[in-house]
């Protein structure tokens, strides 16, 4: 990962988990094709917030299969989703670990406020490291609410054992509450399509339709949660929503 620094005062501490297949240069501008005009990290910095971007494992097939023994055309996320699945981890698991280890390593002082950020993988860790870590004061889930009550359409890293059976994205929002909130924008997804090719499983990810969000959003609400929502056009990932934060 890398931390970005502001040069004057810092008003709060920032966990940021970009969507897995984009790298934290991007989202700090650095290099090449990664502008800082486009990186919302960097602004956020640049607005007094002391940034951690976090690296997650991405969507690619380089790494998927048992290295040296046989390569396999599916996602890496999914290789260690199956390799985890045993022994009750998961790809989103290891995500929010890293989101709660992240939180201790900045070491936030007392009266001074920490927020989680993330857009799709990220986002999805961001809602669940927030429900479970009350350090969490705040979270900006961009890119991922709304998709977990159609479970069986997503891709297999996604799945958690017995989710349904209690828990939709409304039922883990709405366990940030009291004094903590949740910012939901509905703006630019990550859209993929895995196939069945090699063995692998079937699955996809898009963009819901602003009203599936909105009742989501709803019914985290009337379960207790201090939920904002932010419809912001397909081409935002975590852009209006600071405003709101």
């Amino acid at each position: 990962g890398l931390l970005l620094e502001p040069t004057g005062a810092v008003v709060a501490d920032v966990v940021w988990l970009p969507d897995c297949d984009t790298l934290p240069e991007a989202a700090c501008g650095l290099g090449e094709g990664h502008p800082p005009a486009k990186a919302t990290a960097l602004s956020w910095a640049a607005s007094g917030c002391r940034v951690l971007v976090l690296a997650l494992v991405d969507r690619g097939n380089r790494f998927a299969g048992n290295p040296g023994v046989r390569s396999v055309p599916h996602s890496q996320r999914e290789t260690l989703w199956r390799a985890g699945w045993e022994f009750g981890v998961t790809p989103t698991a290891y995500d929010v670990r890293r989101a709660t280890a992240a939180a201790t390593a900045l070491g936030t002082p007392q009266g001074r406020p920490l927020l989680v950020v993330g857009h799709g993988e990220g986002g999805v860790a961001a809602l669940m490291a927030a429900a479970v870590d009350e350090r969490f004061q705040g979270a900006l889930v961009a890119g991922a609410f709304g998709l977990t009550a159609r479970q069986p359409e997503l891709p297999v890293y996604r799945n958690l054992w017995s989710v349904l059976t209690r828990f939709t994205d409304a039922e883990v929002g709405s366990l940030v509450s009291g004094p903590r909130f949740v910012v939901v924008e509905h703006g630019a997804y990550p859209e993929v399509t895995h196939t069945d090719k090699g063995g692998a499983a079937p699955g996809r990810l898009w963009r819901p339709a602003v009203e599936e969000v909105r009742a989501q959003v709803s019914r985290a609400r009337a379960l207790g949660g201090r939920m904002v929502l932010v419809e912001s056009d397909a081409a935002t990932a975590i852009g209006d929503s600071s405003r709101a934060a």
